[in-house]
């Protein structure tokens, strides 16, 4: 049965059934652990989608219930990780299925608290999710993408500020006003301009661009208000000269690559033409913060005139992706 699921490996296949069932000690449950292994064999190798479909939200919703020791984790992430890893065929392995094992696996990352538990594994997830989004306009996988923008949304609303380098070098705010701050896309650690959020939201034309769009927003609002309340913190010294020379040229379509400030752009030595691989960023946080409202009796703190030119850009191109959306109120 198992080389329904594994097709494309026989010795995958009898891996898969080693590694699943066998291992318990006498000591431990069995129930729990017929159970577990019930389900993982359902995942594998049940033909009917909706039963695979049933035990991967079953596995979602009781993870902590079933998965109690690394072992049994590692061993759910090992069947989780053979799905998204097999080739889609239309009948065995649908995008749907993946779609509902990257919720799946996004649940119990979040669950299990892999952000500081394992690093490698969380870093590696969302480096595979990325790769997910970034192929816009294709119709085929338009489900498995648009769930993957939801899975990226769902991190980022744990974890704030944790997709920061995938804004990108327009997201960067210039050394004089990010000294002493934590709230800045780091150099030499983000995607290139055609591969950004920002820019997936531009490209994308099918109905799934709000997923994308969603998404955006979330990680610009949480770039903002970390940056907002540290700017509060750390009030620069207004230099005219700093800001008149990292200003955007006017009248250039949201989210252009501008040639003249090529030169304040260039990425580090060594960077250029490497593949890019998504690593936590120190100004990531653990867990959600509360909403940030600036107090009635501050000031807004004035921001780098390119920065903001960027965010006006970013915020109409939110708004012509989700126009019945018209606030900074979303629920993140």
């Amino acid at each position: 049965m198992l080389r329904y699921a594994f097709s494309w490996n026989d010795e995958s296949s009898e891996k898969a059934l080693k590694y699943v069932v066998s291992g318990r000690s006498p000591s431990e449950s069995m129930s729990e652990f017929q159970m577990l292994d019930i389900l993982l064999l359902t995942i594998l190798t049940e033909k009917d989608e909706v039963e695979r479909t049933s035990a991967l939200v079953f596995l979602e919703e009781h993870g902590k219930s079933l998965v109690w020791d690394e072992e049994r984790l590692r061993k759910v992430y090992f069947v989780l990780e053979n799905i998204l890893g097999s080739p889609v065929d239309g009948q065995g392995m649908t995008y749907s299925l993946k779609s509902q094992v990257l919720v799946t696996y996004t649940a119990l990352l979040i669950q299990f608290n892999t952000f500081e538990k394992d690093v490698a594994r969380f870093e590696g997830f969302v480096d595979l999710l990325y790769s997910i989004v970034k192929h816009t306009n294709k119709s085929a996988d338009r489900i498995l993408r648009a769930y993957a923008c939801e899975c990226l949304h769902e991190l980022e609303s744990w974890h704030p500020g944790l997709l920061f380098p995938l804004l990108g070098e327009d997201w960067r705010v210039p050394p004089i006003w990010a000294e002493g701050m934590t709230a800045t896309v780091e150099a030499g650690t983000t995607v290139e301009s055609s591969a950004t959020l920002g820019k997936f939201v531009n490209d994308e034309l099918l109905h799934i661009q709000e997923s994308y769009a969603r998404l955006f927003f979330t990680t610009i609002q949480h770039f903002t208000e970390q940056l907002v309340q540290e700017a509060l913190k750390h009030q620069p010294e207004e230099r005219p000269e700093e800001l008149s020379t990292t200003s955007s040229l006017p009248n250039t379509p949201p989210l252009t690559p501008r040639a003249g400030l090529a030169a304040a752009t260039t990425a580090a030595p060594g960077m250029a033409g490497a593949i890019f691989r998504f690593h936590i960023p120190r100004n990531c946080q653990c867990s959600p913060g509360h909403p940030f409202e600036l107090p009635a009796d501050r000031t807004p703190p004035r921001l780098p005139r390119k920065l903001l030119r960027t965010m006006t850009r970013s915020i109409g191109l939110v708004l012509d992706a989700m126009p019945t959306s018209s606030s900074w109120s979303w629920s993140s």
